[in-house]
C-alpha cells in the first residue's frame, strides 16, 4: 500500500482545514438531529420522567451548539484564515521550520509531511 504524502505545507493545511470543517458540519448536524429527536420525545411522552430526560437532552444540545459556535469564534479570533478556509499564508511560517526532505516527495517540493498508513509493517 502506498503512503499519501503532503509535499507542501499548503497541501497539509488544506487537509487540516477540510477535516476541521467536516467535524464542525457533522457536529452541527448531529446536534440538530439529537435536538429534534429529544423535542419529539418530549412532545409525545406522557410520562414526566421521560419528559424530564428529553428536556435534559434538549439543554445538552443547546450547550453543545453554544460550545460549537464558541469554538468557531475562538478560532476566528486566533486566526480568521482558519475558519475561512485559506491557510496558504501559513506557508511562510512552515518554510521557517522546514526540516529535512521526506522520502517520497520530489526534491525541491519541500518534503514537509508524510502519512504512512502501515508504518510499522
Amino acid at each position: 500500500m502506498q503512503s499519501s504524502s503532503f509535499c507542501s505545507p499548503s497541501d497539509f493545511y488544506n487537509y487540516l482545514n477540510g477535516i476541521l470543517m467536516l467535524l464542525i458540519i457533522v457536529g452541527g448536524m448531529l446536534t440538530v438531529a439529537r435536538f429534534s429527536f429529544a423535542g419529539l420525545r418530549y412532545m409525545i411522552s406522557d410520562n414526566p420522567g421521560t419528559q424530564a430526560k428529553a428536556r435534559s437532552q434538549i439543554w445538552a444540545c443547546v450547550w453543545g451548539l453554544v460550545l460549537l459556535i464558541s469554538s468557531m469564534l475562538i478560532l476566528n479570533t486566533i486566526n480568521p484564515q482558519i475558519v475561512s478556509g485559506n491557510l496558504s499564508s501559513l506557508y511562510s511560517l512552515a518554510s521557517l521550520v522546514q526540516g529535512s526532505n521526506v522520502s517520497g516527495c520530489p526534491s525541491g517540493s519541500g518534503g514537509y509531511y508524510q502519512v504512512a498508513p502501515n508504518a510499522g509493517q
